[in-house]
Parts: C-alpha cells; structure tokens; sequence
C-alpha cells in the first residue's frame, strides 16, 4: 500500500515510527517534541518550518496521546496537512499489532493520497 509513496518525507511528533519508515521506505525529516514531554518553542517550531520547505516534508504526523496545539500550529504555518498514527493501540480496530499496523498504513495512504490531488 505504502509502496507508491517511497521516499516521502515525514515530520514525527516524537521518534516513535521509526522502525516503521525504515520499512516502509519513508524518510525521517524530524521531531515537533525534542524532548519528551517538553513542549516545543516558538523559535524551535519556526526553525522546523523551515528544515521542512528544505527536507520536502509532505505530511506532519502527530499520535492520540499527544497534545496537538503543537502539530496543528506548524501545520497552520506550513500548509501541510497533518495525519493521526497511533503507536500504541487498544482502540476498536487497532486491538492486535497487525490491525494497528494497517490503521497507521491506511492512515497514511489517505493523506498522501489527497495530498497528490
């Protein structure tokens, strides 16, 4: 599903996907959190701004657990659209690894999909 869109850039919240773009031919562009559980700054956020005009970004990922002020603000300033990946599960349809796994897949085939519009 995921193999038309090798290559493409990705802005984590966190580094929590990164096993997964490793698999799936995606590329690390950054984080929004550069520390954990430390809010990003303004000054932080508009120097992402920029590293993702420079690193073709084309979607901003951001998790349920998560605040997403943060997210929404770059994606505000950025015009690029945000996508929801879930790395922990539990919910109706992300109960087993493998169906988490699809959601996140189908989660990002939907953005990039539209984003090729």
């Amino acid at each position: 599903m995921l193999k038309p869109y090798a290559g493409e850039s990705l802005l984590l919240f966190h580094p929590s996907f990164l096993y997964y773009m490793s698999d799936y031919n995606l590329e690390f562009a950054g984080v929004i959190e550069p520390f954990p559980g430390k809010e990003p700054t303004p000054k932080y956020l508009m120097e992402l701004a920029g590293h993702i005009e420079e690193h073709h970004v084309k979607v901003i990922v951001t998790e349920p657990q998560l605040p997403m002020a943060p997210a929404e603000t770059l994606a505000a300033e950025t015009g690029l659209p945000t996508v929801v990946l879930d790395p922990l599960g539990g919910y109706e349809g992300r109960e087993s690894y493998f169906d988490l796994i699809r959601y996140n897949t189908r989660q990002l085939v939907d953005v990039f999909s539209r984003s090729d519009q």
